[in-house]
């Protein structure tokens, strides 16, 4: 009896569309709550360090006397406390997963301009 169960399944798919998609080929859809890869407008952010604090996994480091912040996107475990925790709205996650590496390597940013470069042009 199995097998005539197991012979009308094999059959059936035969006529219908296939379940998984040609990868390479077809670009895969990402909805909208895809949890991907971290991005910092570092422009905006203040460097408060509030999103490091939060950060279950401390993938985040924020150096407020160098003005950097760091992310190591393989400790990151993409839960979304960061971006929520964020005052200024300047972390986003991206609806698309990381690309793949070979290599660990930390993402960081470096933040120009600023509060402290205007001060002194205007004492100057």
């Amino acid at each position: 009896m199995g097998s005539f169960v197991l012979g009308g399944v094999t059959f059936g798919n035969l006529f219908k569309k296939p379940a998984t998609k040609m990868y390479p080929v077809v670009a895969p859809t990402y909805t909208a709550m895809t949890k991907g890869s971290i991005v910092n407008d570092i422009e905006a952010c203040s460097l408060c360090s509030i999103c490091a604090k939060k950060c279950p996994s401390l993938a985040i480091n924020v150096d407020k006397p160098g003005k950097t912040w760091e992310i190591d996107p393989f400790a990151c475990i993409q839960c979304y406390t960061c971006v929520r925790a964020c005052p200024k709205d300047c972390l986003t996650m991206l609806a698309q997963y990381t690309a793949p590496s070979t290599t660990k390597e930390y993402k960081t940013l470096v933040k120009t301009g600023g509060d402290d470069e205007k001060a002194v042009a205007a004492a100057e």
